[in-house]
């Protein structure tokens, strides 16, 4: 933007001859403002009862849950916005005048940017009983299986695709274009559960989980536990294991947003305080979360 286009803000005017970017947040704009809804379901449908001495429960289940992120102020058409500015309009460092307070008034957003949806439907079978007794009681078992698909799928706004929105565009250019998306994957899980009281006063839990979440990987995770009883006033527990839980859709696949730092932050290099640019985006290479876990307590 040539200085030609602010001089008539300014008191003094700049005759310098080379361009300036300019960045400002004005108060004519007002503060920005997001009406986020949420809406979620959930159904379950399920039976228990005896099976060959044994515990059943199953159930069918399915959840839904919908997001909308509207813009109800402070968001504005951004070409508009800064064809007001080089025209004189608007004025970027103080109160406009009442054509371009009109103007602001007519490049306001108020519009559903973002809705997504997502869903969760599945399966699962759980069976528990005994297996024999040891010394110090009957030795418990529990089995499961557990089958779901999960869905999301992301609509944005004809304005959020244009890339108009002042405070929300890619002002680089460089991002590939926002577009609709969807996206669905098959998840499959098992596990088995022993406690063995080995003694009146020692116990054994061990327990085994395998999953699989499609386009992700497999994963089979153990746990070991021990509670120790020497006396009838204390407990010693200890346990340890690994885990494992895969990316979301949306750390998969969320599309890109922009935005701003919500707070100012200084630099060192520049010694000045300043909302910088920021990108939120996903990383469709993310790998699984693994963990390891050990426990050791006292209890009186």
């Amino acid at each position: 933007m040539s200085w030609a286009a602010l001089n008539t803000h300014l008191q003094r005017p700049v005759t310098h001859p080379t361009n300036v970017e300019l960045r400002f947040r004005a108060t004519e704009a007002g503060n920005r403002s997001n009406e986020v809804t949420s809406e979620a379901n959930r159904v379950v449908v399920g039976a228990q009862g005896l099976l060959g001495g044994w515990d059943y429960s199953t159930a069918l289940s399915h959840a839904v849950n919908e997001v909308a992120d509207r813009y109800v102020n402070g968001y504005y058409l951004f070409s508009e916005l800064a064809a007001g500015v080089r025209a004189g309009t608007i004025n970027p460092f103080g109160p406009s005048g009442a054509a371009g307070k009109a103007l602001l008034d007519s490049i306001r957003i108020n519009d559903l940017a973002r809705r997504s949806e997502g869903s969760t439907s599945g399966v699962d079978f759980k069976l528990s009983g005994t297996l024999g007794r040891l010394a110090g009681g009957d030795i418990g078992a529990a089995f499961g299986v557990e089958l779901k698909r999960e869905t999301q799928d992301f609509t944005p706004s004809a304005l959020l695709v244009s890339n108009n929105i002042g405070g929300d565009r890619d002002s680089s250019g460089t991002a590939p274009p926002l577009q609709a998306t969807s996206y669905e994957r098959d998840i499959g899980s098992a596990y088995a559960e022993l406690n063995l009281p080995l003694s009146q006063q020692l116990e054994l839990q061990a327990a085994l989980r395998a999953d699989h979440y499609e386009g992700v990987g497999s994963s089979v995770n153990p746990k070991l536990g021990l509670a120790w009883r020497p006396t009838s006033s204390l407990l010693v527990r200890s346990s340890a294991g690994t885990g494992f839980r895969a990316p979301s859709f949306s750390e998969l696949y969320r599309p890109t947003s922009f935005g701003t730092s919500p707070a100012f932050l200084y630099d060192a290099v520049f010694d000045a305080f300043d909302q910088y640019p920021t990108n939120k985006e996903s990383n469709p290479n993310l790998k699984p979360e693994k963990s390891r876990q050990f426990s050791l307590g006292i209890v009186f």
